[in-house]
């Protein structure tokens, strides 16, 4: 049994979104849109900021309609980078 969406970890969230990718692409199916951008949301919290940027930059590709708001995700994420060094 899975838990509830507000109950679920980022890592619980990745784990399963992988999972989900692993099988779209098997089945040669695209993911929604929102997907992408969403695990590399889930990916800044986990300090994977390398696979969150390229997530953002799937959705982009995937998705050109949402370039404004993944520019806007990717500036948050490079601001936050210059922070921590």
């Amino acid at each position: 049994m899975h838990p509830t969406p507000e109950k679920a970890t980022a890592e619980m969230q990745v784990e399963r979104m992988e999972a989900d990718y692993k099988k779209a692409c098997a089945r040669n199916q695209q993911v929604p849109p929102g997907f992408h951008a969403h695990l590399g949301h889930l990916y800044s919290q986990l300090g994977r900021l390398d696979d969150a940027r390229k997530q953002f930059e799937t959705e982009k590709t995937e998705f050109p309609e949402s370039a404004v708001f993944v520019d806007q995700l990717i500036a948050r994420l490079n601001k936050h980078e210059r922070a921590a060094k």
